[in-house]
């Protein structure tokens, strides 16, 4: 048994509301159309320029702050050298601090041999 075709009937009014929304989608893909060909004319020129692009910029951002950062801790590395004492410079000092502690405790080992043998 075949089905039976249903017609709807379409007023004046609905066509005209339907013909207002194609419009405005028509309109809003102009629009878009309009915007990525500005933006690609930009990145275009951008490329012709030699300007760099957003992820280019964003790399050469990165590369800046690490240079800095780099150039910090070396000039951190150069205070703390010119400013610390290092092993080599504390040498002295240490051989001068042992030979006073050895002097000590021989001078309270002959003190305490000194009073047992008496």
């Amino acid at each position: 048994m075949p089905k039976e075709e249903t017609t709807t009937q379409i007023s004046s009014d609905s066509i005209i509301v339907h013909l207002q929304y194609i419009n405005r989608d028509i309109t809003e893909i102009k629009k878009n159309q309009v915007d990525n060909a500005v933006e690609t004319q930009k990145i275009l020129k951008e490329i012709k320029d030699g300007t760099p692009s957003r992820l280019e910029f964003e790399d050469l951002r990165k590369d800046v702050v690490l240079k800095a950062e780099k150039e910090h801790l070396e000039s951190l590395r150069h205070i703390v050298e010119s400013k610390l004492v290092t092993k080599d410079d504390f040498a002295p000092i240490k051989k001068f601090v042992y030979a006073t502690i050895g002097l000590v405790l021989v001078t309270v080992g002959v003190a305490l041999l000194s009073a047992i043998i008496k």
